[in-house]
């Protein structure tokens, strides 16, 4: 992310102390992250640790805001350079014309403002399919050339309201400029083509963090990964149970993950590769695994988890209801971790919005339950 900054950016790389503390400020973009020509961040370090966390968070939140804020930032300065006629087109930057203040709206979530947008040369869109003004989608809204500004996200999106060039926003700043104009006031509305949503978590999260799980790390990158504290100090006092890593799930035990030798590959449903990272994800408190496509690493994951599943209900020292997260990249991703779980394991959370038949059908069958309104608690749970 720090070389495509680079290049497309004019930034300050300066090793001094920052000029303003990053927990204090904007995540929205302001006049000044639009206007300005130079900006204060530092690069991720590849070698070596940082000073400290506050270092750490500082120069990841920056990098991450200019991340999103660089496209409106350039696209706007484009947009003001041509001349800001009808006829600009940019790849950093959906721009709607003739974009009036219809009135407002009241939600669980507070006020939101219709805008009623120029559609004449949006005719070809199909709304349905399009990634335009999808909800949460950020906009900047001016009605002097951006000198002065309003942000806002979009709240309520439906595709034949959108035809007529009619959506609803939530202001995020700027609400008195919002509030301050007439129906007959004509804005400028910019849409950024990153997705606000996807930045705005992230960067809030940051800013309250104080502390940081595997800190010595990630922060310090300390090479030397101790065992876990459970492992540890269960030594002896239980054996372990291998049978989803071995092959044709024959029964193995094992009286000491950490010393005693552990079955060769042959008799295991993994390969050498597969085997040693396993290994190191059961006996590590970090674990790394990397791979090219196809060697594996979402089926020793599964291995992993399972076999983790298996010994909480024989660990006199673990918490069976302790949750296990799962997070991956992309939702399909995701889909596929979570199907593979439940050929093992049916007590889970899953997301909503899945495609995969398999989860749909829990999904649908604890609706059932739900409906039903059977008292006791179900096995699964649908945010």
């Amino acid at each position: 992310m720090e070389n495509q900054l680079r290049s497309r950016h004019r930034l300050t790389y300066v090793a001094d102390t920052p000029p303003d503390d990053y927990r204090y400020d904007s995540v929205l973009p302001t006049i000044k992250d639009l206007h300005t020509k130079t900006t204060f961040v530092r690069p991720a370090l590849l070698s070596g640790g940082y000073e400290d966390k506050h270092h750490y968070f500082d120069v990841q939140f920056r990098l991450l805001k200019q991340d999103f804020v660089i496209p409106l930032r350039e696209g706007i300065q484009q947009f003001k350079q041509s001349g800001m006629t009808k006829h600009f087109n940019s790849s950093d930057l959906r721009l709607y014309y003739d974009v009036h203040i219809l009135g407002i709206v009241t939600t669980y979530d507070g006020i939101d403002h219709v805008l009623k947008f120029d559609t004449s040369k949006l005719k070809s869109v199909k709304w349905d399919f399009s990634k335009r003004l999808i909800f949460g989608a950020l906009v900047c809204l001016s009605k002097d050339g951006f000198q002065t500004i309003a942000m806002a996200t979009i709240s309520n999106r439906d595709a034949k309201a959108l035809k007529y060039g009619h959506i609803n926003v939530h202001v995020r700043s700027g609400l008195d400029l919002i509030l301050n104009s007439t129906p007959d006031d004509e804005f400028v509305m910019a849409e950024t083509v990153t997705f606000y949503e996807a930045y705005c978590h992230v960067l809030e999260g940051l800013q309250t963090m104080d502390n940081l799980p595997f800190d010595e790390h990630i922060v310090y990158c300390e090479t030397n990964v101790e065992h876990p504290r459970y492992l540890l100090r269960q030594m002896n006092s239980i054996r372990y149970d291998l049978t989803p890593l071995m092959m044709d799930r024959s029964h193995y035990l094992i009286s000491n993950l950490l010393r005693e030798r552990w079955p060769p590959s042959y008799k295991m449903c993994l390969n050498d590769s597969q085997r040693e990272a396993a290994q190191l994800a059961l006996t590590k408190r970090l674990a790394i695994i990397q791979g090219p496509p196809g060697t594996g690493k979402t089926y020793v994951g599964l291995k992993v988890v399972e076999t983790i599943l298996l010994n909480r209900t024989t660990d006199p020292y673990s918490d069976c209801e302790d949750p296990i997260l799962v997070v991956c990249y992309t939702n399909h991703a995701l889909d596929q971790f979570l199907e593979g779980i439940l050929d093992f394991c049916n007590d889970i959370i899953l997301r909503t919005r899945t495609k995969h038949r398999k989860l749909s059908l829990f999904i649908s069958c604890f609706g059932c339950v739900v409906e039903r309104k059977i008292v006791a608690a179900p096995q699964i749970h649908v945010p």
